[in-house]
C-alpha cells in the first residue's frame, strides 16, 4: 500500500503496541481505557512506529473569511468578528472511479494509494465517505516531566474519513 502524505507535517504513526495493567493485574486486554476487573487505567507501551514525509502537495479546504459586522469591545478598542466560508477541497486527487463502482456494488476493495489529509479535510462534505482518505489519529504528547512535555510526537494510527 502506498501513502501519500498530504498534510504540511512528518507524521509518526503507531503501528504496534503491546498494552498491560498499571496495577499488575493479569485481566484480559480490552479495547477500552479502563480495566473492567481493577478499574485501573490500561497503559500502553509503544513498540514501533512508522514515518511518512509529507509530499509536495499539501490537500486544503478553501477559507473565505467574510466581515460579520459587529465587533467585541474591549478597553483597547473593538475585536472585528469574522464568518468563515467553506469552499471546496484543493490539492486531494479525484476519487478512483473503481472505489466509487465497488461502494455502489458492495464489493470490499482496498485502495492500492492511501491520502493522509487534515481533520478538516477529511470532515468536508466533498470527502467524507471516502476509502482513500484517512487523517491523523489521537495526538500523543510527550509525559509530564519530558523534557518536550506536553509537546507532540506523533498519532495513534488514522481516522476514517
Amino acid at each position: 500500500m502506498n501513502f501519500v502524505n498530504l498534510t504540511p507535517h512528518v507524521l509518526n504513526i503507531v503501528v504496534t503496541r503491546e498494552g498491560f495493567h498499571d496495577c499488575g493485574c493479569d485481566a484480559p486486554m480490552a479495547d477500552y481505557a479502563t480495566c473492567g476487573e481493577c478499574g485501573f487505567v490500561k497503559v500502553f507501551m509503544i513498540k514501533d512506529m512508522v514515518e511518512i514525509p509529507p509530499s509536495e502537495e499539501v490537500a486544503r479546504v478553501v477559507v473565505v473569511n467574510v466581515w460579520g459586522g459587529n465587533s467585541l469591545h474591549t478597553t483597547k478598542g473593538g475585536i472585528e468578528l469574522r464568518r468563515r466560508r467553506l469552499g471546496g477541497v484543493v490539492g486531494l486527487p479525484p476519487y478512483p472511479k473503481c472505489l466509487k463502482i465497488a461502494e455502489e456494488i458492495g464489493a470490499d476493495i482496498s485502495p492500492e494509494t492511501v491520502y493522509i489529509v487534515s481533520g478538516m479535510v477529511a470532515a468536508h462534505p466533498e470527502v467524507k465517505g471516502r476509502r482513500d482518505v484517512f487523517s491523523p489519529g489521537p495526538l500523543l504528547r510527550h509525559p509530564k516531566g519530558h523534557e518536550l512535555e506536553g509537546q507532540p510526537y506523533g498519532c495513534d494510527g488514522l481516522f476514517v474519513a
